[in-house]
């Protein structure tokens, strides 16, 4: 593995963790089932972490793992500017991957006292299972996401169907073509 792949993710892991606060660590390798004495080695610099592990730490940021590298680059290019760094997250909307309000005049705290996924899910059933208006919003919002969501899954294979296509398409002219030129001999 390349080693500044290594130090993105590394920097950006301890950054993420720290903005988190207290507990982090603890909460990420329960939530993903990752041994903690791998995740603290990942942490430290020890272990580079495997592909898939690092994936899944990146999941629990709610970021994608190449945003994670890139936050991580931007970090060790400009230690001293960690917070500029943490506003241009805020500005571009990345800062409820913690659970804080994008907008600051927003209610509520900072990342420490940001709900995990439990709890959410623990709220939502409660305003689904009441008889208000809410139930019936929030059952929309959950249907309109869910099929984004399934939506860009599904865009995504068939990206990677389109690119085997073309090279399949491309490797049948070369033949078409290699053929041609023996008949043509």
């Amino acid at each position: 593995m390349d080693q500044s792949i290594k130090n993105h993710f590394q920097a950006a892991l301890v950054f993420l963790l720290e903005k988190e606060g207290r507990g982090a660590q603890i909460r990420l390798a329960r939530e993903k089932d990752i041994d903690r004495g791998y995740l603290n080695a990942i942490i430290q610099g020890r272990k580079s972490g495997s592909e898939h592990v690092r994936g899944q730490i990146a999941d629990y940021f709610h970021l994608p793992y190449e945003e994670m590298l890139a936050l991580g680059r931007r970090l060790l290019e400009a230690p001293d500017r960690a917070g500029e760094v943490w506003s241009g997250l805020e500005r571009r909307g990345m800062t409820d991957i913690l659970g804080t309000p994008a907008d600051p005049k927003s209610a509520g705290g900072g990342a420490h006292d940001s709900p995990r996924i439990s709890q959410t899910i623990q709220k939502a059933i409660v305003i689904l299972e009441s008889d208000t208006e809410y139930r019936y919003r929030l059952a929309d919002l959950i249907d309109t996401f869910h099929r984004e969501l399934t939506a860009r899954k599904e865009s995504a294979v068939l990206r990677v169907e389109v690119e085997d296509l073309k090279e399949r398409i491309a490797l049948l002219e070369k033949k078409l073509a290699d053929d041609q030129k023996d008949k043509g001999s």
